[in-house]
């Protein structure tokens, strides 16, 4: 066995979900499935079972993930070290940003006006090692899986938000609507804000309703100006987005239940941050808090 193997084994057994386990590594279904595969031939021993659309650990695979965390955990936390070791770099932060990019950003230039020697590098590894600070998201429904997931990091703080629906101004749509109602002409995504659209979709299922997606590019600001154009309707967390853009596009609430979801920070588990990374996770905390609670 090796070192990605064993990541992606601990990614399954946190999630139990093998497509979700493959979106955050990075990776495909089938080549997740086939690393799993080849781990348990290797080893001689089932480490998953199926339960409905999701896995779950066997006694083999629980054993395993008992003594796999802790040793991948540390060989990531040796790489880090490393790193800062050799390039002098106490003043360098590595961020892995999945989720409420845009608050995040607005954290990362507000912070190093403050600290101007500061210099953030920006990863998207499919293992994440040598990452000082996660910023993730999940469904408000999902289980934190006690303080440790992600393969080897810690929740640190997270922040719970609902997700509306941006529909034109002067839209006929209630304050409040019914699912099928706001997304009947289809829906606009941005091209990329973690697993916020596979977020969105599943919601939309647990409920019965497929929408059309119409449009999927550049950032918030372009879904609003979609919005705004009458090209479809947009799921907008209310928080981690901020207020929309335009003047032409209102916030409507979805009447079904469950359309919230989570943004995690964490931290390397078992490994504490010093330097300039422990100040700049004090601070995005600090920061999204107050951005919450406004």
């Amino acid at each position: 066995m090796d070192l990605v193997q064993l990541r992606r084994f601990l990614a399954v057994a946190e999630t139990e979900h093998i497509t979700e386990s493959a979106r955050r590594l990075g990776t495909t279904q089938p080549a997740l499935s086939r690393s799993i595969r080849a781990l348990e031939q290797e080893l001689g021993v089932s480490l998953f079972e199926r339960s409905g659309r999701n896995v779950r650990l066997t006694p083999c695979g629980e054993l395993l993930r008992r003594r796999a965390s802790p040793l991948v955990a540390g060989i990531d936390g040796l790489g880090r070290e490393l790193a800062a070791f050799c390039e002098g770099g106490r003043h360098v932060v590595r961020i892995d940003v999945r989720a409420a990019s845009e608050a995040v950003t607005e954290a990362m230039e507000a912070y190093k006006r403050k600290r101007p020697d500061t210099r953030f590098e920006l990863g998207r590894g499919a293992d994440r090692a040598g990452c000082d600070v996660l910023v993730d998201a999940l469904g408000a429904d999902k289980e934190l899986a006690g303080v440790v997931g992600w393969g080897g990091f810690e929740v640190t703080a997270f922040f719970e938000e609902r997700i509306g629906v941006l529909v034109p101004l002067e839209s006929g749509v209630s304050e409040s609507a019914s699912l099928r109602e706001l997304t009947e002409g289809g829906v606009v995504y941005p091209a990329r804000e973690g697993g916020f659209r596979s977020l969105c979709d599943e919601l939309c299922a647990r409920h019965g309703v497929a929408p059309d997606v119409v449009f999927a590019g550049g950032g918030p600001s372009l879904v609003c100006d979609m919005v705004a154009l009458g090209q479809g309707a947009g799921f907008w967390p209310e928080r981690s987005w901020g207020d929309p853009p335009s003047g032409d596009v209102r916030l409507v609430r979805v009447r079904e239940g469950g359309f919230a979801r989570r943004v995690v920070i964490a931290s390397p588990a078992g490994c504490d941050l010093d330097g300039e990374p422990r100040l700049f996770l004090e601070y995005l905390v600090r920061r999204l808090g107050a951005r919450w609670v406004r």
